[in-house]
């Protein structure tokens, strides 16, 4: 495992803890406290930056060579990104009533699976640890997924 550093009084592997944003200021002492050797020290940081350069042959041609995946967008049903650059495309915006249906039959499936989920729940809790129903239930994209393999809400 790496650690951030190491403390300067007895040598223990130490973390800084950036969850609140502290410790991340380059001009500054920033204390510390040791958990091994219960003594504070202090720590300057240094931000490096590495970079990885890739080609993009989409980039550099007049030809379409984007590697493009569309992505859900209610707004933009055609929104797309390049999986190689990340250019992306949003196509035409959808107008007000495509993406109010849209919305709408979001809703329903979102609908539709808080009910399964619930029922689901509901014979797990009925279900004794030998029965084959004590496994996991239904995450939203597999509930979603089984019902556009019987075509949409019904």
């Amino acid at each position: 495992m790496y650690y951030d550093m190491q403390c300067p009084y007895c040598g223990a592997d130490d973390d800084v803890c950036h969850d609140d944003g502290a410790g991340y200021a380059e001009d500054e002492a920033h204390q510390h406290w040791c958990g091994h050797c219960e003594k504070t020290y202090v720590f300057q940081t240094s931000i490096d930056f590495s970079y990885e350069p890739s080609k993009a042959d989409c980039l550099n041609t007049d030809d379409d060579l984007h590697d493009w995946k569309h992505i859900d967008d209610p707004w933009y049903p055609q929104k797309k990104i390049c999986r190689v650059c990340e250019e992306s495309s949003n196509g035409e915006r959808a107008s007000d009533e495509d993406h109010a249906k849209e919305l709408i039959r979001m809703a329903r499936i979102v609908y539709a699976f808080e009910q399964a989920q619930k029922a689901l729940t509901d014979m797990c809790k009925e279900a004794t640890e030998s029965t084959v129903l004590g496994g996991p239930t239904f995450t939203r994209g597999q509930f979603v997924k089984f019902l556009s393999k019987d075509g949409g809400e019904g």
